[in-house]
């Protein structure tokens, strides 16, 4: 399977490093999230800002893109224009916030403070988010307000999370934290009691497509595919913007996911050779690509347990199961899920894994009746 240039391997993961982890950019407009926009902005006019917002939601529907719109208009007041939190993007400060270069505005993940050539952390480190804190407590640059953005708070060990709870007991003035949280329920207590919750939930199937025409992100894609692309994207994304732009940038992710497709269910016809081939390029993604690809397999699994077709052209499984596959199906991903999220955790290699489910799916495959 060829490797386009868009897709990077781990190897180059520090060595090409983005603004911010999540890679938003002020440079299109945000799509969608109207309710939330709205909430933030009545908070500001009537003069009763909450210092601490727990954006919380699915990964990859917008909560980053949500907070750095919000970062820069509260910092940069003369950049707000139109309606609910639409700004210049070409003001300088929305500049500056965008660029990660803004004094007032901290962005706060696993890419803060990594050193090119050095490996992704697991989680963000303790040292950084004592050095963000730090910087809360010197006056604004700009003498106005200020903004932490945590992303995300799944991201913290127990010493970062605690680390927080000082600033939302005690907040500096005219300072606001945004703290992203893509599993409410894995967030500690003591942060959710002091901070305004705000739930983010899917766009829907005309913003998503509003983001994939925005995105201008195709990769190495002919021009003639591009339509299909983006349609495909869109229907794989399930409401995630971050997941369209994603799978628009890499296309190789597209594809990849379209081999799993074809590979996972047909034993007759799949060879041993196409799946290493398939689970070694999954385990040589870069991380963010991987997590991406993992979540599209998640995907097919709910798809397969409530026996929905997958979106066109990828090929459905000829076979359903009965409800005792399905059953088996669902334990099958759970188990392999929670292996996975282990040897992630400890950089190790999931291509055994990956090669582990195939047989697993060939075993319910086999073994069940068609419904």
């Amino acid at each position: 399977m060829a490797r386009s240039a868009t897709t990077r391997n781990k190897a180059q993961d520090a060595q090409t490093l983005p603004p911010f982890a999540s890679n938003v950019t002020l440079a299109t407009p945000l799509v969608g999230h109207h309710t939330q926009q709205a909430a933030l902005a009545e908070a500001l006019s009537s003069g009763r800002m909450h210092h601490g917002w727990l954006l919380h939601g699915p990964q990859g529907i917008g909560k980053a893109r949500f907070a750095l719109q919000a970062s820069a208009f509260l910092i940069a007041q003369e950049a707000r224009k139109g309606t609910g939190l639409a700004i210049d993007d070409g003001q300088p400060e929305a500049r500056l916030i965008a660029q990660n270069a803004h004094p007032d505005a901290i962005w706060l993940d696993r890419l803060t403070g990594l050193v090119a050539g050095r490996k992704l952390p697991k989680t963000i480190p303790v040292a950084a988010v004592r050095d963000a804190l730090q910087k809360l407590q010197s006056t604004a640059a700009y003498g106005g307000w200020r903004t932490l953005v945590v992303d995300a708070v799944d991201d913290l060990n127990a010493e970062g999370a605690n680390a927080l709870l000082k600033p939302l007991e005690e907040p500096p003035r005219h300072t606001v934290l945004f703290l992203i949280a893509h599993r409410l329920s894995a967030v500690l207590p003591t942060l959710r009691s002091r901070c305004r919750l705000l739930a983010f939930a899917p766009l829907s199937g005309d913003e998503v497509a509003q983001v994939a025409a925005g995105s201008g992100a195709t990769g190495d894609a002919a021009p003639e595919a591009i339509p299909g692309a983006m349609a495909l994207a869109a229907a794989l994304a399930g409401g995630r913007a971050g997941v369209v732009q994603h799978l628009l940038a890499t296309p190789d992710l597209l594809d990849a996911y379209g081999r799993f497709c074809a590979l996972a269910c047909d034993s007759d016809r799949a060879s041993i050779s196409e799946r290493l081939t398939l689970a070694g390029f999954t385990a040589g993604l870069a991380d963010a690509d991987q997590r991406v690809m993992l979540g599209l397999i998640d995907d097919w699994f709910s798809r397969r347990i409530t026996q929905r077709v997958e979106p066109a052209p990828l090929p459905t499984p000829a076979k359903t199961v009965d409800l005792a596959g399905r059953r088996e199906l669902a334990e099958l991903w759970s188990a392999f899920g929670a292996d996975l999220a282990v040897r992630r955790a400890i950089n190790l290699d999931v291509s055994e894994r990956i090669m582990a489910l195939f047989d697993g799916l060939d075993r319910v495959y086999s073994g069940s009746r068609s419904s």
